[in-house]
């Protein structure tokens, strides 16, 4: 767009009215209107501002939108714990999110033409935090957070899925997870998406609200070469992407049986005597904290134990 020029009567009251009169602030208001069926852009210029023989230019940016979420019909979520969906069956009605706009330089994918399943957050007052992820099911869902019924008003990059914790491995790099960080009162939706129809399908998810707990953790039992460990987490639940177990300073592989809450690992050439084990491990909302909270991987449990190989 080009300039928008001001007439001379709107500017004379910010101005004394004889010359070498001391000048006074004054308030400029411009108002945007779209017509009914605009279409969906940005808009960008200038206002310019003249009067004896100088010109100001003050920039403008501006976007009609037309949000299309708030036609989707949407299931209220309220409390933490693991629910399940299916993107097959509902309509495709948002192709792109913002803000950020254009999220490929963090290797995710700008259009999303799969349908969405979408989920309604209702909060009453203001929360630590809130957020959801994949935990089984299709590979290619991707939630989002958007203010109710408006993708033109993503949750920033907590919103998107992927790792945003510059503290913990895999920073920045895509995951089926989402989140908000101290998000107000209000309604919030948590959308399931896709790039295609053909990569709709049913998946489930965990969804919390205000975890700031690690996963709790206990030694089970340490024989005949295998280790268990309980492994618990009643909020976001347990990462086992984060899963890291030492034995005797060496890292050992291990695996998470979400069914029992165990971690269990072989420990295959273990020497007879005394050994010391240690562990870390995150819950899903760890992914999602950076320095937005007070202490550094609250959300992380360190666990060391002394066991007796045989």
């Amino acid at each position: 767009m080009g300039g928008h020029r001001l007439p001379t009567a709107a500017r004379g009251r910010n101005r004394g009215d004889c010359a070498g009169s001391r000048q006074r602030a004054g308030a400029l208001t411009v108002s945007v209107a779209a017509a009914p069926g605009a279409t969906q852009a940005d808009h960008t210029g200038f206002i310019v501002l003249s009067a004896a023989g100088q010109q100001r230019r003050i920039p403008f940016w501006f976007r009609v939108a037309a949000p299309a979420l708030g036609g989707a019909q949407a299931t209220p979520l309220s409390r933490t714990g693991t629910y399940r969906g299916d993107t097959r069956g509902h309509p495709a009605l948002v192709d792109s999110y913002r803000y950020p706009e254009d999220p490929r330089g963090l290797n995710l994918a700008r259009t999303l033409l799969g349908p969405e399943q979408v989920f309604r957050v209702s909060l009453p007052r203001s929360v630590t935090n809130f957020g959801v992820a994949v935990t089984a099911g299709s590979r290619f869902i991707q939630p989002r957070i958007v203010r109710a019924g408006d993708e033109n008003q993503l949750l920033g990059e907590l919103a998107l899925p992927l790792r945003t914790n510059p503290y913990l491995p895999g920073f920045q790099a895509p995951a089926p997870l989402a989140g908000a960080a101290l998000p107000g009162p209000g309604d919030y939706d948590v959308v399931f998406d896709s790039e295609t129809a053909a990569q709709a399908g049913p998946f489930t998810f965990r969804f919390w609200i205000g975890d700031s707990a690690p996963p709790r953790v206990r030694l089970v039992s340490a024989r005949k070469r295998l280790v268990r460990l309980s492994v618990r987490d009643t909020g976001s639940g347990v990462d086992p992407s984060t899963i890291v177990l030492r034995v005797d300073g060496r890292e050992r592989d291990a695996r998470y049986d979400a069914a029992r809450g165990q971690v269990v690992a072989k420990l295959r050439k273990l020497r007879p005597g005394r050994h010391r084990l240690r562990l870390r491990v995150s819950d899903y909302q760890e992914s999602k904290n950076m320095e937005n909270v007070r202490k550094i991987l609250p959300n992380t449990a360190r666990f060391s134990a002394v066991f007796r190989g045989r």
